[in-house]
């Protein structure tokens, strides 16, 4: 959606729908956040400003992303040279504006380290492109690996839990550039929302929301959060997913216990990671939901350049909580 007042680029702004089912990540308070005066809306979209708690901790909304993390200033430094290349000044809180040498015109960019997911959303999507920037380079033998990949690997398991209406409202953690959001927005979920404490990843995977998703019929939003602290609404979300997310973090525990949190009754929690079932159940995370199914030995590859790609071996879990009156009848 263009912004007027940067009629140079395309601005994605927050689709506003979203906010009922975020939580402060301070406080959980339940009731949600809302919009600060002085924020830019245009009808139901944020392009830049604050959300508040009743609690009174306030998040920023830059160029349409939120920062809904308890640390967010120490966030956005280690991301300057990021945000002074690729974020316009008119999408930024006034606030801010004097904290970084943001210019009023900037060259599309992506972060180098984000490039790789860019390159993996682009192969396992399942979305078509007018254009595949890495097909000019990709060898045979590497289109075929990542065929393989994309055929068994746990986008394709995430793909068939999404289906069916299963994933009407999906959360995904360690979203990325949104390769999982893309998939279950183009099943058809209500909503699809995306976690990644990476700004520039979250920044430039909402660039790509509106050319990979039909938002006609639902909603697709990324947000930057932290996987220890999810900054959503509790018992909330029928399909809850963290691929190679739960090995990645400091306190594996507080995050398995936080996706557990996320779960509604009669939802499914997907995890994939190099760690055992046993190795999670350990972390006490799981308690109050059944173990449905797991993948062994699932193939990952991760796209690292064009001609460059990256293996690994995961394992995948599904739970699922049972709803009130069959965990009574149990």
């Amino acid at each position: 959606r263009p912004c007027q007042k940067a009629p140079c680029r395309e601005a994605i702004e927050m689709n506003l729908a979203v906010l009922q089912e975020l939580a402060c990540p301070q406080c959980r308070d339940e009731r949600g956040l809302h919009v600060s005066s002085g924020s830019e809306v245009h009808g139901t979209d944020l392009l830049c400003g604050y959300l508040e708690c009743q609690c009174g901790h306030a998040y920023p909304v830059i160029d349409g992303a939120a920062l809904l993390v308890r640390g967010w200033k120490s966030e956005l430094s280690k991301h300057r040279r990021y945000l002074e290349r690729s974020v316009p000044s008119m999408t930024v809180p006034e606030e801010l504006r004097g904290e970084f040498a943001f210019t009023s015109r900037v060259e599309p960019a992506v972060a180098e380290e984000v490039l790789p997911y860019v390159f993996n959303h682009l192969c396992f999507s399942g979305i078509a492109f007018d254009k595949n920037p890495t097909d000019e380079v990709r060898s045979p033998r590497l289109t075929a690996l990542l065929a393989e990949s994309a055929a068994s690997g746990p986008y394709q398991l995430l793909r068939r839990y999404a289906e069916g209406g299963r994933g009407a409202r999906h959360l995904d953690i360690g979203c990325s550039v949104g390769t999982a959001i893309a998939i279950s927005a183009e099943q058809g979920a209500d909503i699809s929302l995306g976690l990644d404490i990476s700004f520039p990843a979250v920044h430039a995977g909402r660039a790509m929301i509106p050319v990979s998703v039909d938002r006609k019929h639902g909603v697709a939003e990324l947000v930057v959060g932290e996987a220890e602290s999810l900054p959503v609404r509790s018992a909330a979300w029928s399909l809850v997913s963290a691929l190679n997310v739960v090995d990645a973090v400091d306190v594996p525990s507080a995050v398995v216990n936080e996706l557990s949190r996320a779960v509604a009754p009669d939802g499914q929690l997907l995890i994939a990671a190099p760690f055992r079932e046993d190795s999670i159940n350990f972390m006490g995370g799981t308690s109050g939901l059944l173990q449905v199914e797991e993948v062994l030995d699932i193939p990952w590859i991760i796209l690292r350049g064009p001609r460059y790609l990256e293996f690994l071996s995961v394992d995948a879990y599904v739970y699922h909580r049972p709803a009130q009156a069959d965990a009574e009848r149990s």
